[in-house]
């Protein structure tokens, strides 16, 4: 049996089951220490490190190529100094 997305509170009041879900990046471990000391502190949170999802099925969020700005535009204000 599932448990129910909403419970009584108080006072007749629901309370929301919610999932929370940190996702960190990391190449030093600093990220990871940073999303563990959180967890901690909001209880019950599941740390997942993006690197684990490079190969689920879903949308990308790459441009195609040729389809943004080009790192060699020559309009104004896209110099680089």
């Amino acid at each position: 049996m599932q448990e129910p997305a909403c419970r009584p509170g108080r006072a007749g009041s629901f309370e929301v089951a919610m999932r929370i879900v940190i996702y960190y990046f990391t190449g030093t471990g600093n990220s990871l220490a940073a999303a563990k000391k959180i967890a901690a502190v909001l209880g019950g949170c599941e740390i997942v490190p993006i690197a684990s999802l490079a190969n689920t099925p879903g949308p990308s969020l790459r441009r195609p190529a040729g389809s943004g700005p080009s790192a060699r535009s020559t309009s104004p204000g896209s110099r680089r100094w």
